[in-house]
Protein backbone atom coordinates (compact mmCIF):
# COMPACT_ATOMS: atom_id res chain seq x y z
CA UNK A 1 0.00 0.00 0.00
CA UNK A 2 1.17 3.46 -0.71
CA UNK A 3 -0.57 6.34 0.96
CA UNK A 4 -0.17 9.13 -1.53
CA UNK A 5 -0.03 12.52 0.12
CA UNK A 6 1.43 15.96 -0.12
CA UNK A 7 0.41 16.92 3.41
CA UNK A 8 3.46 18.22 5.17
CA UNK A 9 4.86 15.66 7.61
CA UNK A 10 4.39 16.51 11.27
CA UNK A 11 8.09 16.99 12.05
CA UNK A 12 8.88 19.11 8.99
CA UNK A 13 5.71 21.13 9.34
CA UNK A 14 6.23 21.70 13.06
CA UNK A 15 9.73 22.99 12.35
CA UNK A 16 8.40 25.29 9.61
CA UNK A 17 5.65 26.52 11.91
CA UNK A 18 8.13 27.22 14.73
CA UNK A 19 10.62 28.92 12.42
CA UNK A 20 8.05 31.25 10.86
CA UNK A 21 5.55 31.51 13.72
CA UNK A 22 2.71 30.87 11.27
CA UNK A 23 -0.30 29.01 12.61
CA UNK A 24 -3.92 28.70 11.60
CA UNK A 25 -5.27 32.16 12.52
CA UNK A 26 -8.74 31.17 13.65
CA UNK A 27 -8.12 27.71 15.05
CA UNK A 28 -9.28 28.59 18.54
CA UNK A 29 -12.42 30.50 17.50
CA UNK A 30 -13.78 29.15 14.22
CA UNK A 31 -13.62 25.82 12.47
CA UNK A 32 -11.54 26.14 9.30
CA UNK A 33 -13.33 25.42 6.04
CA UNK A 34 -11.95 22.66 3.80
CA UNK A 35 -13.50 21.52 0.52
CA UNK A 36 -13.04 18.54 -1.79
CA UNK A 37 -11.85 20.25 -4.98
CA UNK A 38 -11.24 17.14 -7.13
CA UNK A 39 -11.53 13.36 -6.84
CA UNK A 40 -11.27 10.11 -8.75
CA UNK A 41 -8.62 7.92 -10.39
CA UNK A 42 -5.24 9.49 -10.97
CA UNK A 43 -1.70 8.81 -12.06
CA UNK A 44 1.60 10.05 -10.66
CA UNK A 45 4.45 10.89 -13.04
CA UNK A 46 6.97 9.97 -10.39
CA UNK A 47 6.82 8.89 -6.79
CA UNK A 48 9.16 10.56 -4.32
CA UNK A 49 9.53 8.56 -1.08
CA UNK A 50 9.34 10.73 2.03
CA UNK A 51 11.37 8.14 4.00
CA UNK A 52 8.54 7.42 6.40
CA UNK A 53 7.25 3.87 6.86
CA UNK A 54 4.79 2.42 9.36
CA UNK A 55 3.05 -0.89 9.79
CA UNK A 56 -0.68 -0.37 9.26
CA UNK A 57 -3.65 -2.69 8.95
CA UNK A 58 -2.89 -2.97 5.26
CA UNK A 59 0.81 -3.64 5.64
CA UNK A 60 3.75 -1.27 5.43
CA UNK A 61 2.53 2.23 4.64
CA UNK A 62 5.02 4.33 2.73
CA UNK A 63 4.31 8.02 2.38
CA UNK A 64 5.16 9.40 -1.02
CA UNK A 65 4.82 12.88 -2.45
CA UNK A 66 1.97 13.48 -4.86
CA UNK A 67 4.24 15.58 -7.04
CA UNK A 68 3.08 15.24 -10.61
CA UNK A 69 -0.33 13.77 -9.71
CA UNK A 70 -2.78 14.03 -12.59
CA UNK A 71 -6.49 13.23 -12.55
CA UNK A 72 -7.37 10.54 -15.10
CA UNK A 73 -11.09 10.24 -14.48
CA UNK A 74 -13.49 11.96 -12.10
CA UNK A 75 -15.46 9.16 -10.46
CA UNK A 76 -16.46 7.82 -7.07
CA UNK A 77 -16.82 4.23 -8.35
CA UNK A 78 -13.44 2.47 -8.44
CA UNK A 79 -12.82 -0.94 -10.00
CA UNK A 80 -10.27 -2.79 -7.85
CA UNK A 81 -7.16 -3.44 -9.95
CA UNK A 82 -3.41 -3.71 -9.32
CA UNK A 83 -1.67 -0.33 -9.19
CA UNK A 84 -4.97 1.60 -9.45
CA UNK A 85 -4.71 4.95 -7.68
CA UNK A 86 -7.67 6.91 -6.37
CA UNK A 87 -8.32 9.67 -3.91
CA UNK A 88 -9.43 13.24 -3.30
CA UNK A 89 -7.81 16.66 -3.36
CA UNK A 90 -8.69 18.83 -0.36
CA UNK A 91 -8.11 22.58 -0.02
CA UNK A 92 -8.59 25.23 2.66
CA UNK A 93 -11.34 27.69 1.77
CA UNK A 94 -11.22 30.28 0.46
CA UNK A 95 -8.41 29.11 -1.87
CA UNK A 96 -5.02 30.64 -1.09
CA UNK A 97 -5.75 30.76 2.66
CA UNK A 98 -2.55 31.54 4.57
CA UNK A 99 -1.25 29.65 7.58
CA UNK A 100 -0.70 26.05 8.61
CA UNK A 101 -3.50 23.91 9.99
CA UNK A 102 -2.68 20.79 12.07
CA UNK A 103 -4.73 17.95 10.55
CA UNK A 104 -5.13 14.20 10.50
CA UNK A 105 -5.67 12.43 7.18
CA UNK A 106 -7.86 9.38 7.77
CA UNK A 107 -8.77 6.56 5.40
CA UNK A 108 -11.47 4.12 6.45
CA UNK A 109 -11.98 1.00 4.36
CA UNK A 110 -13.58 -2.45 4.62
CA UNK A 111 -11.75 -5.01 6.75
CA UNK A 112 -8.51 -5.95 5.06
CA UNK A 113 -6.36 -8.78 6.35
CA UNK A 114 -2.61 -8.94 5.83
CA UNK A 115 -0.94 -12.31 5.10
CA UNK A 116 0.26 -12.43 8.74
CA UNK A 117 -3.37 -12.37 9.93
CA UNK A 118 -3.46 -8.77 11.23
CA UNK A 119 -6.55 -6.91 10.04
CA UNK A 120 -7.92 -3.39 10.27
CA UNK A 121 -10.21 -0.76 8.80
CA UNK A 122 -8.49 2.60 9.44
CA UNK A 123 -5.24 4.26 8.37
CA UNK A 124 -4.30 7.71 9.74
CA UNK A 125 -1.48 10.18 9.25
CA UNK A 126 -0.86 13.51 11.01
CA UNK A 127 0.49 16.60 9.30
CA UNK A 128 -0.12 20.24 8.54
CA UNK A 129 -2.28 21.66 5.77
CA UNK A 130 -1.34 24.88 4.01
CA UNK A 131 -3.34 26.82 1.41
CA UNK A 132 -2.52 24.61 -1.58
CA UNK A 133 -4.61 21.59 -2.68
CA UNK A 134 -3.65 18.35 -0.93
CA UNK A 135 -4.09 14.88 -2.39
CA UNK A 136 -5.12 12.10 -0.03
CA UNK A 137 -4.98 8.88 -2.03
CA UNK A 138 -4.41 5.16 -2.15
CA UNK A 139 -2.71 2.79 -4.59
CA UNK A 140 -3.59 -0.93 -4.64
CA UNK A 141 -0.24 -2.70 -4.29
CA UNK A 142 -1.20 -6.15 -2.93
CA UNK A 143 -4.00 -8.57 -3.75
CA UNK A 144 -5.35 -8.49 -0.17
CA UNK A 145 -5.79 -4.69 -0.33
CA UNK A 146 -8.33 -4.83 -3.17
CA UNK A 147 -11.37 -5.14 -0.91
CA UNK A 148 -14.74 -4.09 -2.34
CA UNK A 149 -16.86 -1.72 -0.27
CA UNK A 150 -16.92 1.89 0.87
CA UNK A 151 -13.57 3.67 1.22
CA UNK A 152 -13.63 7.17 2.78
CA UNK A 153 -10.84 9.76 2.82
CA UNK A 154 -11.28 12.45 5.50
CA UNK A 155 -9.36 15.44 6.83
CA UNK A 156 -9.82 16.12 10.52
CA UNK A 157 -8.82 18.90 12.90
CA UNK A 158 -8.78 17.25 16.30
CA UNK A 159 -11.91 15.10 16.31
CA UNK A 160 -13.83 17.35 13.89
CA UNK A 161 -14.19 16.13 10.30
CA UNK A 162 -13.44 19.12 8.05
CA UNK A 163 -14.16 17.36 4.75
CA UNK A 164 -14.50 13.83 3.42
CA UNK A 165 -15.00 11.94 0.18
CA UNK A 166 -16.26 8.36 -0.17
CA UNK A 167 -15.63 5.90 -2.99
CA UNK A 168 -17.30 2.60 -3.76
CA UNK A 169 -14.63 0.04 -4.65
CA UNK A 170 -16.05 -2.81 -6.77
CA UNK A 171 -14.74 -6.01 -8.33
CA UNK A 172 -14.45 -5.59 -12.10
CA UNK A 173 -16.32 -7.96 -14.44
CA UNK A 174 -14.30 -11.18 -14.55
CA UNK A 175 -12.90 -10.70 -11.03
CA UNK A 176 -9.94 -8.91 -9.50
CA UNK A 177 -6.57 -9.41 -11.22
CA UNK A 178 -3.46 -10.34 -9.23
CA UNK A 179 -0.94 -7.68 -8.23
CA UNK A 180 1.89 -10.23 -8.36
CA UNK A 181 3.79 -8.14 -10.94
CA UNK A 182 4.13 -5.23 -8.50
CA UNK A 183 3.56 -1.51 -8.85
CA UNK A 184 7.04 -0.08 -8.46
CA UNK A 185 7.47 1.32 -11.96
CA UNK A 186 6.50 4.99 -12.33
CA UNK A 187 3.61 5.70 -14.69
CA UNK A 188 4.31 8.29 -17.36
Amino acid sequence: MQAISNVKSTAAAALACFATSITWPALAQDAPKVAVVEFGEYTVRREVPLNEQRIGSSGVTERVSSEGAHLLRRTDRIEAAPCRRFGAWFQLQPPGQAGLLPITQRLTHPVMTRPDGVSGTVEADDGLLDGSPVLSGFSFTYDWEMVPGTWTFALLSGSKVLAEKSFEVVAPPGGIASAAGGCNAPIS
